[in-house]
């Protein structure tokens, strides 16, 4: 925890939409270098009257006590390189990851002009080789980064997470390799795993493997019912069904406790 006062300013960022189920848009253009460095001002930046102070909020009543909870965090636990680059019908460009993952696209270099608008959209399957897009509803599920013209610019989104196969990428410089600018980042709580099953049944190891996976994908704060549409919700009923499997495949001691707190105090 940080306290701080009124001596404390603050700017627009380049972060311009942050939700968690439409997505990110992010300006990079917009970025202030070392703007959270405590050496601002040994690094050349100055508070300028582009800064203003900050709002200091009234203190929390007594009745609000913080407590620390017992989950381990959400975190980037691994990345997932594409598999092909597919050529829609619409001559749209699509990045396959060659599998369901829950997370986020990074993109390992700018892959434009200053200026140029790069549109990432996050379906889970095609339909007739385009994008499938109804089974996510009216979540938008589309991150939009504004290029700085950095050759060596990196960029992935801190506010927003999708379930996904596919990335339509659109704005993007076609002299740019895609395949080798892009990766998946995959996240969840960093849950330890519990054990492990192999057997000789090809069929039940590929069964234990997506039973994992699956939980992976929806172990993301709360117990979700689905990584990639506008629900993403903690339902009781689908976590009671699921908890004896759960506390088998990981260590999710600490990630239900937390969850149960919830109910019980909302």
């Amino acid at each position: 925890m940080i306290l701080f006062d009124s001596s404390w300013f603050s700017k627009p960022g380049p972060a311009l939409k942050a939700e968690l189920y439409d997505g990110e848009k992010y300006d990079a253009n917009l970025a202030t270098p070392g703007w959270s460095s405590p050496q601002l001002h040994k690094d050349g930046l100055s508070v300028d009257s582009s800064w203003m102070p900050v709002t200091v909020l009234s203190p929390l009543p007594e009745s609000v006590t913080l407590t620390a909870g017992w989950m381990e965090p959400v975190r980037p636990i691994e990345t997932i390189d594409p598999v092909q680059l597919i050529t829609t019908p619409s001559n749209k460009k699509v990045v396959d990851f060659g599998q369901n993952l829950v997370g986020y696209v990074r993109l390992k270099r700018d892959i434009g002009q200053k200026g140029d608008k790069v549109t990432l959209r996050h379906p889970e399957v095609l339909e007739d080789g385009e994008l499938r897009l109804r089974p996510l509803r009216i979540c938008e599920a589309t991150d939009e980064y504004v290029c700085d013209g950095g050759a060596a610019a990196s960029w992935e989104p801190s506010f927003t997470y999708h379930g996904f196969r596919y990335c339509q990428v659109d704005g993007w410089s076609m002299e740019i390799d895609l395949l080798d600018s892009i990766q998946a980042v995959v996240c969840h709580n960093d849950m330890e795993l519990a054990g492990e099953f192999a057997c000789s049944d090809a069929r039940l190891n590929n069964l234990y493997r997506n039973a994992t996976w699956s939980m992976r994908g929806n172990f993301f704060s709360i117990p979700t019912d689905c990584p990639q549409r506008d629900e993403r919700l903690g339902w009781t009923r689908d976590i009671a069904q699921f908890a004896h499997t759960a506390v088998k495949l990981c260590d999710c001691f600490g990630f239900l406790k937390d969850w149960l707190v919830d109910p019980v105090h909302g």
